[in-house]
């Protein structure tokens, strides 16, 4: 318990925050440890943003957030920027108002990133296999050089 001008005040015990889950749309099985970023909206270069990673599942719980390196609770009518980044999935961002107790956002779903064909690597510097010594050399033009 925590005491304000000698009153007992009763820690909150109810759940303020987004909750949601993050889930393929091609499989639609949840995508876990993806970053979830929150920033606010109204603080866009104020330090560093708040992350949290997804369980296992794909869900996830945001109860709070960090303004100036300070852990704060949500407040109603605060505009929030959300932003879902995974290896095998493009990024998702959006923005939501937090209107209050349990947010739910439900299954939010990320599209998956292209996988490339086939790659072929070339190094810098090394000769490919062209007949290139063959090849006759031009002649200079210009001024002599000078010795």
């Amino acid at each position: 318990m925590a005491y304000v001008h000698e009153e007992p005040v009763n820690p909150s015990t109810t759940f303020a925050g987004f909750t949601g889950r993050l889930v393929d749309s091609e499989t639609g099985d949840g995508v876990g440890n993806a970053k979830i970023t929150i920033r606010p909206v109204d603080d866009p270069g104020g330090g560093r943003p708040f992350y949290i990673y997804s369980l296992s599942d794909g869900s996830f719980e945001l109860r709070n957030y960090k303004r100036q390196g300070v852990t704060t609770p949500f407040k109603e009518g605060e505009e929030f920027q959300l932003v879902f980044s995974s290896p095998e999935h493009r990024i998702k961002e959006f923005k939501v108002m937090f209107q209050g107790g349990e947010q739910k956002l439900g299954a939010i779903e990320l599209l998956r990133v292209e996988q490339g064909g086939d790659v072929q690597v070339v190094i810098a510097g090394q000769p490919d296999e062209l007949p290139w010594a063959d090849l006759p050399t031009p002649p200079r033009t210009g001024p002599p050089i000078p010795w």
